[in-house]
């Protein structure tokens, strides 16, 4: 089915970009606010893996053949890394909130990791690597279409296919008014 990895992909760009605009963890602080870290704000090696693979899958769509079949690799490589900076954020969410920690009390360094008093986690990064993996598959499903479009091979097979004789007859339709894509 050829529309399988684009239906993949893009359902994986709509729950990722749900996903990374949500709360991953909320910090309270010892001064008694909380922070909220958006997956946006955890991670920013993901976020840019993450757009990494998305111009390879929208470049996917200008080029055929190898170079397709090179673009969809980049795809799941990046999507892949992504999900691992995800995994290394989620596994120190302090560490990955320093700059926000930072931003809110004018603290940081050692001082800024005092200040947090609890992490609570929602879980919403794991819908987050769930939407990588189905960008992930949608690239290895690429990876296994034909070398050629079938909308490419068709305007291909058509120019192979003319001769010379059918353009200066295509020419002469033109001049006796008659329209040569109606053929």
């Amino acid at each position: 089915m050829k529309s399988l990895p684009h239906l993949l992909t893009l359902a994986g760009v709509a729950i990722g970009l749900g996903a990374a605009s949500s709360s991953w963890w909320t910090l309270v602080l010892t001064t008694g606010s909380t922070l909220p870290v958006t997956g946006w704000d955890a991670s920013a090696a993901s976020s840019s893996l993450a757009v990494l693979a998305l111009v390879a899958y929208g470049a996917r769509w200008t080029f055929q053949g190898v170079v397709r079949r090179i673009l969809a690799a980049i795809q799941v490589l990046a999507s892949g890394g992504a999900v691992v900076a995800i995994i290394s954020s989620a596994s120190a969410p302090v560490e990955s909130a320093l700059s926000e920690i930072t931003a809110a009390t004018g603290v940081s360094g050692n001082a800024a990791r005092e200040l947090v008093e609890s992490v609570s986690v929602s879980g919403s990064h794991f819908l987050a690597i769930g939407a990588l993996g189905l960008i992930i598959l949608g690239g290895i499903v690429a990876l296994g279409e034909p070398r050629t479009s079938p909308g490419a091979s068709r305007y291909e097979r058509r120019a192979r296919s003319a001769s010379l004789e059918d353009s200066v007859a295509t020419w002469d339709d033109l001049s006796e008014g008659i329209d040569p894509t109606k053929r």
